[in-house]
């Protein structure tokens, strides 16, 4: 229903500064600053939007509007009223109107052709499209709003997930070894016939073992936290800082 809209009204970056102009001192020592080059580069890193990180901040920063526009617009539409009855006073407010304007005309069009669908009763507040009691598991579903509709994202959830399978077979084989060095170690230390650098070895194995299966234990859980940012992560305001 309510969704939150990035617009970017620049059509392209503003035009460099000549090559023969000038730059104050300040600028240039700006310029120079390894400070300066290194958050230039972590924001173009963070912001880089054939990053599948830079789609997940957006989500962390607004499932909670999500949320917000939804309970919103149900009380808008109980009380019979539309964005008109908002007061929008500022420049800043002119293409958000516009397009709301564009979207009454689409919903109306299209139930004029095709009949009533749930796509123009949300936009033109017509029947019950909104639920107050929709579960949160709905509103913040993020593979069905965002994900499977991203290539970015979907293929990034398909690498995690291979990445997943990888860890699962190699945590199995961590504790085959682990298990198969302990027997061997124990079998070693109970016997006086065998020789140290085989109980050295069964130790080494063990000890190797169980880091190895600690180590992808805890990449697995990474994993699987990343894949559930692609599905589903709720949204609590009183737990945000």
């Amino acid at each position: 229903k309510s969704r939150v809209f990035l617009w970017n009204t620049i059509r392209r970056p503003p035009p460099a500064a000549p090559s023969g102009e000038k730059q104050s001192l300040k600028s240039r020592l700006a310029s120079l600053s390894p400070m300066a080059a290194i958050k230039k580069r972590v924001i173009a890193k963070l912001m880089n939007p054939a990053s599948a990180r830079s789609h997940t901040m957006a989500h962390l920063i607004f499932d909670g509007d999500g949320i917000f526009l939804h309970k919103q617009g149900n009380r808008m539409q109980s009380s019979g009223q539309t964005f008109r009855q908002y007061s929008t006073p500022t420049a800043a407010d002119v293409l958000l109107n516009s397009y709301r304007r564009y979207l009454d005309a689409a919903a109306k069009l299209s139930i004029e052709r095709s009949g009533s669908n749930a796509a123009a009763e949300s936009v033109s507040f017509i029947g019950s499209a909104y639920r107050d009691d929709m579960p949160r598991s709905v509103m913040l579903d993020r593979y069905e709003s965002h994900t499977k509709h991203c290539s970015v994202c979907s293929a990034e959830l398909a690498r995690c997930e291979k990445r997943k399978g990888f860890y699962e077979t190699a945590e199995v084989s961590f504790a085959g070894a682990g298990g198969a060095s302990a027997v061997a170690l124990l079998i070693s230390l109970a016997s006086n016939a065998v020789p140290r650098s085989i109980v050295r070895a069964a130790a080494v194995g063990t000890v190797a073992s169980v880091l190895g299966s600690f180590g992808v234990s805890k990449r697995k859980r990474s994993t699987e936290k990343k894949i559930q940012s692609f599905l589903f992560e709720d949204y609590v305001h009183a737990e945000k800082e």
